[in-house]
């Protein structure tokens, strides 16, 4: 229910300040004091869709929806001049200055639900964007350290809830045990949504 009325509020917000114009004045005000320092670099992580979004081990905060993000892109779309990261690099060392309203929308660490998800959509867009990869982790099933903890306290929480166990006693000790004795794989069932 908290996370219903988070995710109202920040939508409601959202619409008034598309609806009022507030974004574009405060954009305007924006782009007139800095110019093309103005850019709007947008950075995701991952691209999930909304029925999987809660069975992924990643943290909340880098994860958006596929169809959020599909919102997103046709705003963007609609209202902004996307360029890619290399023309506004570009535009940067040239000194080239750029329209109002452009962005460049990037992704880090080159999650496959970039390609599932994301891609089909920025295609769809036709918006360029930019994809960085964490090369030490091309061709493994590896996963990230956040999401090794963020599974684990998941499991801690779940144990604790069915053994009604307060969370405070000991959590901390148990979480070092479990990241101690987690093999570097971890390839358990609920870790191949982080490869599929």
């Amino acid at each position: 229910m908290k996370r219903f009325i988070k995710g109202f509020i920040k939508d409601l917000l959202g619409w008034f300040l598309y609806a009022s114009r507030a974004l574009d004045v405060f954009l305007l005000i924006r782009h007139r004091l800095y110019g093309s320092q103005g850019t709007v670099i947008l950075l995701y992580h991952r691209v999930i869709p909304r029925d999987r979004k809660d069975g992924v081990c990643s943290f909340p905060g880098i994860v958006v929806s596929r169809e959020s993000f599909e919102k997103q892109m046709r705003f963007l779309s609609e209202h902004y001049n996307v360029i890619s990261l290399d023309d506004y690099l570009e535009a940067r060392v040239k000194k080239i200055p750029l329209p109002y309203k452009t962005a460049v929308i990037t992704f880090d660490d080159g999650w496959k639900d970039n390609f599932l998800c994301a891609l089909p959509l920025l295609k769809r867009y036709k918006l360029p964007a930019t994809i960085f990869l964490t090369a030490g982790f091309i061709g493994k099933e590896e996963v990230f350290w956040p999401e090794k903890l963020v599974f684990l306290v998941k499991q801690i929480a779940a144990s604790r809830s069915k053994t009604r166990k307060p969370v405070e006693d000991g959590f901390l000790e148990e979480l070092r045990q479990l990241l101690d004795s987690a093999p570097n794989n971890l390839r358990e069932e609920k870790f191949r949504l982080l490869f599929t």
